[in-house]
């Protein structure tokens, strides 16, 4: 598994934001499946200070249907 292909195999949304050397990403799924994510987000040689802000249940998905 890949950071890179892990969401859409593994029906993750989310939508990440990119400043200056900056990218906050909000994600959405089971939440086991994030789970495995944000540790090998955190095993990814090109990620570094890797923080969780923010966690809560999600009554609904925000970012489904958009396609790269």
């Amino acid at each position: 598994m890949t950071y890179s292909n892990h969401p859409a195999s593994h029906d993750i949304t989310g939508l990440p934001l990119y400043r200056a050397r900056f990218l906050i990403q909000s994600l959405k799924g089971e939440e086991s499946e994030i789970g495995t994510l944000f540790e090998s987000i955190k095993k990814d040689s090109r990620a570094y200070n890797v923080l969780l802000v923010y966690k809560q249940p999600a009554t609904c998905r925000s970012f489904g249907g958009i396609v790269e």
